[in-house]
């Protein structure tokens, strides 16, 4: 399901005897900011991380489910919240990008 992550990623993330580092933090950080979207915090709890994002208009939290190991999107336009976003990483990386590219392009 989380082959799309590099391997090292994908178990730091979802191996629950530890946190999450700060280099896979960064890491995930540093290709949400490739499509666009600029990393504002990041709260990193016991099961989970939740990255918050923005981008122009667009606001975005997505969490890192650690216990049932998906990622989820909850985003929002101006006063609007867009339908919310959950699967793997590549599912997430879909749909933040075409969410980024849909609203520019109006």
């Amino acid at each position: 399901m989380l082959d799309n992550l590099p391997y090292p990623i994908q178990s730091e993330i979802f191996t629950l005897s530890s946190s999450v580092g700060d280099a896979v933090i960064d890491y995930l950080c540093g290709i949400l900011e490739n499509i666009g979207y600029t990393a504002v915090s990041v709260d990193n709890y016991d099961t989970s991380v939740i990255i918050h994002l923005s981008e122009c208009n667009i606001e975005a939290e997505l969490r890192v489910d650690r216990i049932l190991q998906r990622f989820e999107v909850v985003a929002r336009y101006g006063d609007y919240t867009v339908l919310p976003c959950n699967g793997n990483w590549n599912d997430v990386l879909v749909y933040l990008n075409e969410l980024h590219n849909g609203i520019n392009n109006n």
